[in-house]
């Protein structure tokens, strides 16, 4: 069925109306014309979130990207040459669908159409192929639903799934784009087929930054037993820039909350592996099983978090408090974070990783195998990386010295380059870590301006 607009709890799916990507199919004859020309370019926008990873927090803040990309699109007429899909899903472990409190927007009549639609959804948020790359699925993949429903992800197990997604998503819609096209046609995607963006929050954007580890690393050449000849696994889809909102991508840990976090959750391995368990049951105990009326809790919840009624934060809150898993699921995670998220690990096929069409890719190793290879990856370093990070001026969850010295040693002036990584500290906006809650407007209008700029 057609790739379409989607938004739930668990997912959210913008494909714009106004921009041909042919999904039917229809039969023609030979030298027939299309009915449609398809878009020369796919751009798909991929939101990783924070951790809890319920992708409904972002919801207003996608809507209005959405809206934003749409409307320029329009204006300058995009979609003569491009058309920008957006899309963000539930980090895994995190889904609301599996405790019956999924709904969609799009009510459709049609039950089968429905039914399917859910299905294509649901090999969407966890692909079959998931397994391939380190994630036991259990051997079900997307159909396996008891074994993702009690599994709890690991960062690494989430980095994968991401990847997994990304990967799933572009073939949906290289496959759906190319339905229409003759054989001659079919190289106007260019051979690296949909550009991807990836924009993230907090532990997301450490997802972000291994994806792009995992981009290159699964693309460089390899070489065949017994040969000299190399071959590259090429990905169907380019990793083109990134984004990074309050970005926690190193030294977790020395962070205001991770100083707390960190003792309980990590120092003390019996005691640190009992903690997740013991709070998703004592919430269990008295959010779900609870005999108070259900307006108590959502009072307290309210009072504890100062968060509105009928504001997007305090639904996604209590959706995520009354999961099966929900807590468990952020607490091993985050500890997880804490461990794991320490040193800046990543060297220029990361922070240099960015593929500019018009000038090149940005590939580089550290050891060259010959002179000419030698040449190419000094000429590719050249390249400028198309990497935005967004600071807090105050982050409780991102150290003062750490932010100065991602600054100092990933910079503009510390690479020398003028058009290296875009770091921009807020000073003025009053820009908070958790932005998502009350905050969705203003990041959005700040992100639109970075992807119109990758755009132009």
């Amino acid at each position: 069925m057609p790739l379409t607009s989607t938004k739930s709890a668990d997912v959210f799916l913008h494909v714009p109306r106004d921009v041909s990507i042919p999904t039917d199919r229809p039969s023609r004859r030979a030298g027939a014309p299309s009915r449609s020309k398809p878009t020369k370019t796919v751009t798909l926008v991929f939101f990783i979130p924070g951790n809890p990873g319920l992708i409904s927090y972002y919801h207003p803040f996608l809507d209005l990207l959405a809206k934003r990309l749409g409307k320029r699109q329009r204006q300058d007429r995009w979609q003569d040459r491009q058309a920008v899909i957006t899309a963000g899903l539930s980090l895994g472990g995190f889904d609301v669908a599996k405790n019956g409190g999924d709904h969609d927007d799009d009510h459709d009549d049609d039950q089968s159409a429905a039914e399917e639609k859910k299905k294509k959804m649901r090999e969407l948020m966890y692909p079959s192929r998931g397994s391939h790359r380190g994630i036991d699925d259990g051997g079900g993949g997307a159909n396996n639903n008891k074994s993702n429903n009690n599994r709890i992800y690991s960062l690494k197990d989430q980095i994968e799934l991401c990847y997994a997604r990304v990967q799933s998503l572009c073939d949906m819609i290289r496959e759906e784009y190319h339905g229409r096209l003759d054989e001659g046609e079919k190289g106007s995607t260019g051979p690296d087929g949909v550009k991807v963006i990836l924009v993230g929050h907090s532990v997301g954007t450490y997802i972000c930054l291994e994806m792009v580890r995992l981009w290159h690393e699964r693309r460089l050449p390899k070489k065949e037993h017994g040969s000299s000849k190399h071959e590259r696994e090429e990905p169907p889809w380019t990793m083109s820039n990134c984004i990074l909102l309050t970005p926690t991508i190193v030294d977790l840990h020395s962070s205001a909350s991770g100083r707390i976090a960190t003792p309980l959750l990590t120092s003390v391995p019996f005691v640190s592996g009992c903690v997740p368990g013991l709070a998703q049951l004592l919430v269990h105990a008295v959010v779900v099983k609870s005999v108070l009326p259900a307006h108590w809790l959502r009072g307290f919840v309210k009072k504890v978090t100062g968060m509105e009624e009928g504001g997007h934060g305090l639904d996604s809150t209590m959706a995520f408090l009354e999961s099966q898993s929900g807590v468990r699921q952020a607490l091993s995670m985050a500890a997880d974070e804490l461990r794991e998220i320490r040193a800046d690990r990543w060297g220029d096929e990361v922070w240099g990783a960015a593929v500019d069409e018009d000038e090149g890719d940005a590939t580089t190793s550290t050891t060259p195998r010959d002179e000419g290879e030698r040449n190419e990856n000094a000429e590719n370093r050249k390249c400028p990386p198309r990497m935005y990070l967004w600071f807090a001026k105050e982050d409780h969850w991102i150290a003062d010295m750490t932010r100065t010295d991602i600054l100092r040693n990933r910079g503009q002036r510390a690479t020398g380059q003028q058009r290296g990584p875009t770091i921009v500290i807020d000073e003025t906006e009053g820009l908070v870590h958790a932005w998502c809650l009350e905050q969705s407007e203003m990041v959005a209008a700040q992100v639109g301006r970075w992807l119109e700029e990758i755009m132009e």
